[in-house]
């Protein structure tokens, strides 16, 4: 078994990609980090920004022929986050946004471990997470 690495990414849990209704999200953005707009009146998400919490990963990105755009987003298990190249994490970080919208940085250490880092090598753009 020499090379080896366990990874935690693609973590199988049941139920756990919605489809959403997107919100200044376009196509390319898939990987990228979503949170659910507060008191819309439909299930709309928009990129994660500031001190935004993070619903989950944009898996795909439709845009529909009338400009409507719809996004599947990953809620739960092992995933991969978009992260400025390099960035620095540590196992056991919570993520938070980052400072372009829907990119992630290093929080504090989880103290639940309910979304956090699992896997923090930056160097290729995204960071492994679990999310619980």
């Amino acid at each position: 078994m020499a090379g080896f690495e366990p990874t935690t990414v693609g973590l199988p849990f049941r139920e756990t990609r919605f489809t959403f209704k997107a919100q200044d999200i376009k196509a390319g953005d898939d990987g990228k980090a979503v949170t659910l707009v507060m008191g819309a009146d439909k299930n709309l998400v928009k990129l994660a920004e500031n001190t935004d919490p993070i619903l989950g990963r944009i898996e795909t990105v439709e845009v529909e022929m009338n400009g409507d755009v719809y996004v599947n987003v990953l809620m739960s298990g092992g995933m991969r986050l978009n992260c400025a190249v390099n960035e620095v994490f540590k196992a056991g970080d919570t993520v938070v946004p980052g400072a372009e919208a829907g990119l992630v940085k290093a929080g504090t250490p989880s103290t639940d471990l309910r979304f956090f880092v699992s896997e923090p090598d930056s160097s290729e753009g995204f960071v492994g997470v679990i999310k619980l």
